[in-house]
C-alpha cells in the first residue's frame, strides 16, 4: 500500500498545487470522474474541470489556499480530504469536502467527489455576504 499510498499522495500534491499537466500525467487513459450528477471521462476532460474551476475562482477571489490530507481505505483507494482556504478582502473561508480515487496500474483511475453536509451551503454564505458572484 506504501507505494499506492505514495502515488495518491502525489496526485493530490499536484493538485494542490494546481499542477495540472502533472496531475493529468497520473490519470489512467480510461478513468472517471463523478461530481454530482456529472460524470467526466478521460484525462483532458477531467482535468479540465479542475482547471476551469480553479480559473474562475481566482478571477472573483483575493487569495486560494489548497491543501489535502490523504487517508488509505483499501490497498488501491483512498480518500483525500480537501480544505480549501478562500480570501475575499479581509474575510477568509474554509470550504472541506473529499474524494475518493481508485488506482490501478499506477494510476488514478477512478475518482468520486462527495460533499460533504453543509459545505456548500455555508460557501454561498460567504459569497453572498463578501459581495463575490458565484465563480462555478
Amino acid at each position: 500500500m506504501s507505494d499506492n499510498k505514495s502515488i495518491a499522495q502525489k496526485f493530490a500534491e499536484h493538485m494542490d498545487n494546481n499542477r495540472f499537466t502533472e496531475a493529468q500525467a497520473m490519470l489512467h487513459p480510461d478513468c472517471v470522474y463523478k461530481m454530482r450528477t456529472k460524470t467526466y471521462r478521460g484525462p483532458e476532460a477531467i482535468i479540465k474541470t479542475y482547471e476551469d474551476n480553479y480559473q474562475a475562482g481566482i478571477k472573483k477571489l483575493d487569495e486560494i489556499v489548497y491543501s489535502s490530507t490523504v487517508v488509505p481505505i483499501s490497498p488501491s483507494r483512498f480518500r483525500l480530504k480537501y480544505a480549501d482556504k478562500i480570501r475575499k478582502g479581509e474575510a477568509w473561508h474554509e470550504y472541506k469536502c473529499e474524494q475518493v480515487i481508485k488506482l490501478r496500474d499506477g494510476l488514478v483511475l477512478e475518482i468520486q467527489h462527495i460533499d460533504l453536509p453543509g459545505q456548500d451551503e455555508a460557501l454561498q454564505f460567504f459569497y453572498k455576504t463578501n459581495g463575490v458572484v458565484n465563480p462555478s
